[in-house]
């Protein structure tokens, strides 16, 4: 992973101004008032699958695959919620509790643990639905909405130096006023 410039991800999928076409999807989302910034290596990586409703985003980039035959995989994902009621620490619980039910020898660990921010990693030896897969998540609390940001990649193309990168970056991540 190189050191790039600081990439506003969510910020692409927010205004439009994408790799891929996102055209008849963006237009009908909610604008975030907040974005991701981190380091993020671009060459490659491309928006495989967008998802969006009033009150939900989510965009999964693949690096040269496609989204049902990954093996890295980041996402990010917006939640418009009432952030005065729902925390970060909330919000990670009801996501992990989520991955849980299923999982073979489900772990999870946090790494930063706040009302605002949590980063999580968690792994399973795969699931009725999914492969062995590990995943590295951070979910802030921003003004308007529960942010989340995650590099997952699955178990047979793990690379701990490559993951490790991945850590720093998703860890180090800092939600920014949208311009």
């Amino acid at each position: 992973m190189k050191n790039e410039k600081l990439i506003t991800l969510i910020i692409c999928a927010a205004t439009g101004l994408c790799v891929a076409d996102t055209t008849n999807t963006v237009s009908k989302a909610r604008k975030p008032k907040q974005v991701f910034t981190f380091d993020f290596d671009l060459p490659g990586w491309k928006i495989a699958h967008v998802d969006q409703s009033g009150d939900f985003t989510l965009i999964e980039w693949t690096n040269n695959e496609s989204v049902t035959n990954w093996t890295e995989l980041v996402s990010g994902g917006i939640l418009f919620i009432d952030t005065t009621k729902v925390h970060a620490q909330r919000y990670a619980n009801f996501y992990v509790e989520g991955i849980m039910p299923g999982s073979i020898d489900f772990k999870v660990n946090c790494l930063v643990d706040t009302p605002d921010n949590v980063v999580i990693e968690w792994s399973h030896k795969g699931s009725g639905k999914w492969p062995a897969q590990r995943e590295i998540t951070h979910i802030s609390r921003g003004k308007d909405a529960i942010y989340r940001l995650a590099y997952t990649v699955k178990e047979t193309s793990f690379d701990k130096e490559k993951y490790d990168l991945w850590l720093r970056s998703i860890r180090d991540a800092k939600l920014v006023d949208e311009k």
